[in-house]
């Protein structure tokens, strides 16, 4: 006995009535696929975008710790040094901190990413040098209302010899 709605199995209409059944079917397996693809491809693929973004903004970060701290590290008082012994920095070392990691930093202003520079430490006593950098990076996976701070330090170290002139 054929379902209420559909002719008998023998009947002409039977076979053109399962091609429309079929096509609904398809219509609705299509629409099974496009969820899927909204539900988790989409959050995958922003966690993805993330995840890039952090790393990114962590190297260049990064990047630009190490050179300021090179850099402020290559400001030391060479002369004092070989009368003396002691290590003492020029006057402009911070500034020239500040200066360098200025201009590693720069690409993150147009990803509208803001760094900012946390400490330029000149430790004499130990011959180091350590610089400190920290930006604020929108997620997409929060809706781009919170951001995540990316904090990086670099650190130099001097390693210097008194020359025994003759």
């Amino acid at each position: 006995k054929a379902p209420r709605g559909f002719p008998a199995p023998g009947a002409p209409g039977f076979i053109r009535r399962m091609r429309v059944v079929e096509k609904q079917e398809q219509g609705i397996s299509m629409v099974f696929f496009a969820l899927v693809l909204a539900l988790l491809i989409l959050p995958l693929l922003s966690v993805a975008t993330d995840l890039t973004r952090y790393v990114w903004v962590r190297s260049v970060l990064q990047r630009g710790a190490d050179a300021a701290a090179e850099a402020a590290a290559q400001r030391a008082d060479i002369a004092h040094f070989q009368q003396t012994g002691e290590v003492r920095f020029e006057i402009d070392a911070q500034t020239e901190a500040v200066r360098v990691a200025s201009a590693h930093v720069s690409p993150l202003l147009a990803k509208s990413v803001y760094p900012s520079l946390d400490y330029v430490v000149l430790d004499e006593g130990r011959n180091t040098v350590h610089v400190g950098l920290s930006a604020n990076s929108r997620l997409l996976i929060a809706g781009g209302l919170r951001g995540t701070t990316v904090r990086v330090d670099g650190v130099a170290e001097l390693r210097m010899r008194r020359s025994v002139r003759p």
